[in-house]
This record gives C-alpha cells, sequence and structure tokens, in this order.
C-alpha cells in the first residue's frame, strides 16, 4: 500500500531556506524507506494561499447543497487543500520562525484546511459550552523549525517567547493530528559551529524519524 505523503514548504526563501533543504532530505529518506510512496506538494512561501475573507466565512458553515455556484468558489482552494491533508498519512511542514511564530503563509494554510464539518465538528450544549472534535485523526506529522538564535525549548532562556511550537501543536491538535515530531534547526543567523552542530542534529532526527514512520 502507498504511503501517501503531504509535503509543505512555508519559507519565502529559495535554495538558502534551511527548512526547505531539511524537508526536502526528510521527504526523500521517507520515500527511500517506502518505495510505493506518493508525494504531494505545496510551496506556501512561493505561492501562497488566499486569506479567509468574508465569502469565506459565508459560506464555510453552510451545507454543501444550500452553497451558492460564488460560494462553492469560495470554498474551491479550501476544499483542494483539506482533500490533500485527509488523503495523506505522514504530512512534513517546513516551518521557519518569524517573529516568534509562523509565516503569514503557513498562517493562511491553517486557517484554510480548519474546517467545520470536514476537519472538525462540534456540539454545542445549553449550558453555553461546546465539545470539540478532531476529523484528521490517525496521521503523523513532522515539522521542521528554523531559528535565527536557540534556546526556545522547555526551560530555556527564550522560552517564553516561543509562540511557535505551542500554537502549532494547539492548531493541528484541534483537527486531530496529534502524533506530532518537531525536527529544530537553530542559530541559523550565526553561520558557525552552532548552526552546523544544529543542521547535524536535525540530519540525525531525519534518520530516526524516517526509519519509524
Amino acid at each position: 500500500m502507498a504511503l501517501r505523503i503531504l509535503h509543505i514548504d512555508s519559507s519565502p526563501r529559495g535554495a538558502a531556506s534551511h527548512s526547505r533543504q531539511i524537508t526536502e532530505e526528510l521527504v526523500k529518506s521517507l520515500t527511500q524507506s517506502n518505495q510505493n510512496s506518493v508525494v504531494t506538494y505545496r510551496d506556501l512561501g512561493h505561492n501562497p494561499p488566499p486569506h479567509v475573507d468574508d465569502a469565506w466565512t459565508q459560506a464555510a458553515y453552510l451545507p454543501f447543497d444550500q452553497l451558492t455556484p460564488e460560494q462553492q468558489a469560495a470554498l474551491q482552494t479550501s476544499d483542494e487543500l483539506v482533500d490533500e491533508v485527509l488523503a495523506a498519512d505522514v504530512i512534513v511542514i517546513g516551518a521557519p520562525m518569524y517573529n516568534f511564530t509562523i509565516t503569514s503563509t503557513l498562517k493562511a494554510w491553517i486557517d484554510q484546511i480548519s474546517r467545520f464539518g470536514r476537519t472538525w465538528i462540534a456540539e454545542w450544549k445549553a449550558d453555553g459550552t461546546s465539545v470539540y472534535a478532531g476529523l484528521a485523526a490517525g496521521k503523523k506529522m513532522f515539522i521542521v523549525t528554523s531559528r535565527g538564535g536557540g534556546g526556545y525549548a522547555a526551560g530555556e532562556a527564550m522560552e517564553s517567547l516561543n509562540f511557535q511550537d505551542p500554537y502549532l501543536r494547539t492548531a493541528f491538535g484541534f483537527i486531530g493530528i496529534t502524533d506530532i515530531e518537531f525536527i529544530h534547526i537553530n542559530n541559523t543567523s550565526k553561520g558557525d559551529a552552532a548552526l552546523v552542530e544544529s543542521l547535524g542534529s536535525a540530519r540525525t532526527a531525519i534518520g530516526v524519524a524516517a526509519a519509524h514512520a
């Protein structure tokens, strides 16, 4: 049975992007370990998805048979992106840190795939509370981060400024993806031994990840 891999890059940079380099190597390792792999690729950094707008929000909570042609068109990109997520067994995401969180292009993609009735459902109770359930469970996700500095892990000096890992775990957990493994590339702005060491650790993690995916 084919392993279906969804490969997402969100860096606006080209060949110099560290996150792009490592996601490419990770996907290559996954395909080598799974000869029948099928890869779907999205380059959000160079081909960003549209931001959610008023037409989108008005259409997203309606049953399909109630949508006008214009509303169907407003959800077309979202439907395509959601279909890719739901079809995938493994999702690999390149997520550079921008201003202590993620790129706007990756955020736009997450907004497009977070769809009521497609990737999550909710039950609203009489007391005003809600119970939510994700519909995209059962997938493995690898998130490759790249950061100009370091010290963002738990207990480290910059932990309080790390809005990247917690947000991504929350956003994907909400739609049911909880099996998430982070591969961090730190100190990209230093360009010295610290970066070389971080890239080496990331490549070691790739080998372990590919063996267990």
